[in-house]
């Protein structure tokens, strides 16, 4: 990561920051179709997984002062951001999987005709393991068999965290050439209860993922920007120096509109609105809304008399957020030129 500076100066070293923080992220997927033997269909499914580990995080103690957490950077520790596993730092009796491991599962079916493709896609988020496998392992003793795995018994979750969309393009100039539909949830996260089992209680529920957020980590930011879903308020909105996700449980819908009439001129729109809940941690004492705007529009200067125009690309937009999620009113307009090309007179 390059924001330490950043760090420091936001949190004035009196709140959580972390500094020389390694960043991994993998992903594979499985295509089932034939392009070659003219099928429509296809079948998309994939993973993506994300790591950060290492570095030295720093957080309050209990007497005032900041304390260091040495994060490990040897092979070992790359492998088990490879393949999660392993504890974080200073983890002894409950562990989890070493650095701040999260990831989605993905899969799209498309069919792609002559004159037009359909789209429906999935994208489901988790923070840990039992969010990845949607169960949890729940058959601990008690008393002094308390650490050891008594039985075959195993917590569900369900599976309510979603990004769900709908894509609809076509392929000959007009007016609507696209459309995309997308329906966002992460009020769930695992549910709102995390309890390790105990000698006295052998019930262990792995819920209140917090998603984006880590206890010892910045949590999946970079500047206090969002690297993933930014529907996530990202931290440099924070008015209290904290690098954390404040508003991490919502529901949200999304509309895309775009054309393209001719070969000169394309547009698009796109629309959000998101209800906020907070955190499980701290909620809102009620909910908040957002509303997000963008109007764009592009052409393509072309003249037989004045050669030196073509290549030219003129495009102007137009942004609006407001709500209480992100707070008041915030705007900003765009004009773009551009030229490709020699300028050839």
């Amino acid at each position: 990561m390059t924001d330490d500076n950043w760090q420091h100066d936001f949190t004035k070293k009196q709140n959580k920051y972390a500094d020389g923080v390694l960043y991994h992220s993998k992903a594979g997927y499985l295509k089932l179709g034939n392009e070659e033997v003219f099928c429509p269909w296809s079948l998309e499914v994939g993973l993506e997984m994300v790591s950060t580990f290492g570095g030295t995080a720093y957080r309050p103690a209990s007497d005032g002062k900041m304390e260091a957490l040495k994060g490990e950077t040897g092979v070992k520790a790359f492998w088990k951001a490879f393949i999660p596993g392993g504890a974080d730092i200073g983890e002894t009796t409950y562990q989890n999987a070493e650095g701040n491991q999260l990831g989605s599962w993905v899969a799209r079916v498309k069919y792609e005709g002559e004159e037009n493709s359909y789209s429906l896609y999935a994208d489901k988020y988790f923070e840990d393991h039992s969010g990845m496998f949607f169960l949890d392992y729940d058959g601990y003793g008690t008393g002094d068999e308390w650490q050891q795995r008594k039985k075959r018994k195993y917590l569900t979750y369900g599976m309510k965290d979603w990004m769900l969309g709908f894509e609809y393009h076509r392929r000959a100039d007009s007016w609507l050439n696209s459309v995309v539909l997308e329906y966002v949830y992460s009020k769930y996260q695992s549910g709102p209860i995390y309890h390790d089992h105990t000698k006295s209680v052998a019930d262990h529920i792995g819920g209140n993922d917090n998603y984006y957020n880590h206890y010892i980590y910045t949590g999946y930011q970079h500047w206090g920007q969002t690297m993933g879903n930014p529907l996530y308020r990202s931290p440099i909105y924070n008015e209290n120096g904290k690098i954390e996700f404040m508003n991490n449980r919502f529901v949200a819908y999304h509309l895309g509109l775009a054309g393209k009439p001719n070969a000169f001129f394309d547009w698009r729109f796109l629309a959000s609105w998101q209800e906020g809940l907070g955190t499980y941690l701290e909620p809102y004492t009620k909910e908040r809304h957002n509303v997000s705007l963008l109007a764009e529009a592009a052409y393509k200067l072309h003249s037989v008399t004045l050669p030196w125009l073509n290549g030219i690309d003129v495009k102007a937009a137009y942004g609006m957020d407001f709500g209480s999620i992100l707070g008041g009113i915030n705007y900003g307009f765009q004009l773009t030129i551009t030229k490709t090309g020699l300028f050839n007179l």
